[in-house]
């Protein structure tokens, strides 16, 4: 868990259409001590939202958060009681006929086990390098906390902010957070907006801005598969009664679409007298185009990118390694991965071949981003 607080200033930050001022700047800078103490208490508090016996410090860390809001200059706070932990919500809509943005997070914490692996104390943050180490510095009390700061340096040195503001934070996202969705789906026009801000992700690197523009959703299910209430021999009735267990791992083949079939026409695996394999590298097909493909799969990515940087060189793995998309990074994470379990099992060939692929990671995107923007450059060229 880590939170870089900030330092130092760049020129090069805008906001809206206009560069941000250097008095943003010296306010931040001004006030850093005081804001990151102010975090601290706010990551002092264990809002364990999965513990009942830590209702009460989740209650605390809302009321904090309420607090800041205040002091930051938004109006309409409030604290909403649910049948489980408490939402907070604010908002400053003085700027007419500018947008409105919706300001999500998220005050509650996991619990910090197994403990014996902090170097410090979970609830009392700690610095270290130039990172801040508490348990929900990162997740999410830091961003959200960082929300709050940006809107009060913007009143205190611009007056008022650009656009028109909502927050609405939550203190039970690590644990489903259906009072949320509840009031959402029962607030709609309260809650309308022209954006949310959600800062409960990642950032690429350190120092390196990150936007983030969409997230997967989750679905939750629960199957029971019943099957005979007495053995059955198979020889009589093993056609007739499917295995219960069978039936489930078909019924998840399916859900997920990776049913033999389905993945034998796509050209991954092979099929016959009831046996199963995965094709050789050399056996698919060389002229594999990944926008082309109705389906790609990581591992067919993986193994076209090892055939390609094997017989025809970096600038070729790079070509398709462009291509690829979003299935890139994944086939990295394959490709050591593989590696790991082949050097195990002394695959000697194969463990090379996947080690290459990572070792040549760097260079083939590099290679892949300056090709593309070379690319780009040459249609700009033409007439």
């Amino acid at each position: 868990m880590r939170y870089r607080p900030r330092h130092g200033r760049s020129g090069r930050d805008t906001l809206g259409s206009k560069p941000m001022s250097a008095s943003i700047d010296r306010y931040v800078s001004e006030n850093e001590a005081r804001f990151l103490e102010e975090l601290k208490e706010l990551l002092r508090i264990p809002s364990i939202s999965t513990l009942p016996e830590h209702n009460g410090d989740t209650h605390r860390a809302a009321e904090y958060v309420a607090d800041k809001l205040r002091g930051a200059g938004m109006e309409n706070v409030e604290i909403i009681e649910t049948e489980r932990h408490p939402l907070v919500y604010a908002d400053w809509l003085h700027a007419p006929d500018k947008p409105t943005v919706l300001c999500y997070g998220h005050f509650d914490v996991q619990p910090p086990d197994p403990l014996e692996l902090w170097e410090t104390p979970p609830f009392e943050p700690a610095e270290r390098n130039g990172n801040l180490y508490a348990r929900g510095s990162a997740d999410d009390k830091g961003q959200m906390y960082s929300h709050i700061k940006a809107i009060e340096a913007l009143r205190a040195v611009q007056g008022k902010p650009p656009v028109n503001l909502k927050f609405l934070l939550e203190g039970e996202e690590e644990v489903g957070g259906v009072s949320v969705a509840e009031y959402v789906a029962k607030n709609p026009e309260k809650l309308r907006a022209d954006v949310a801000l959600v800062s409960d992700t990642e950032m690429y690197a350190p120092g390196m801005p990150t936007l983030n523009i969409g997230l997967r959703g989750l679905v939750y299910m629960e199957i029971e598969a019943r099957g005979p209430a007495r053995d059955l021999h198979s020889g009589l009735y093993g056609g007739a009664a499917p295995n219960a267990v069978f039936g489930l791992v078909e019924l998840l083949s399916k859900a997920k679409d990776t049913a033999i079939a389905a993945l034998e026409a796509d050209g991954i695996l092979e099929a016959k007298k009831g046996k199963v394999r995965l094709l050789r590298r050399k056996e698919l097909g060389a002229d594999w185009d990944p926008k082309a493909d109705s389906r790609p799969t990581v591992w067919e990515g993986t193994q076209h990118l090892i055939r390609r940087l094997e017989e025809s060189g970096e600038e070729a793995a790079a070509d398709l390694l462009r291509e690829m998309g979003s299935l890139a990074e994944v086939a990295r994470d394959l490709a050591y991965r593989l590696f790991s379990i082949c050097e195990k099992k002394k695959w000697a060939d194969e463990a090379i071949s996947y080690n290459g692929l990572v070792v040549a990671w760097p260079e083939l995107t590099r290679r892949a981003s300056s090709g593309g923007k070379k690319k780009a450059e040459q249609q700009e060229l033409l007439p």
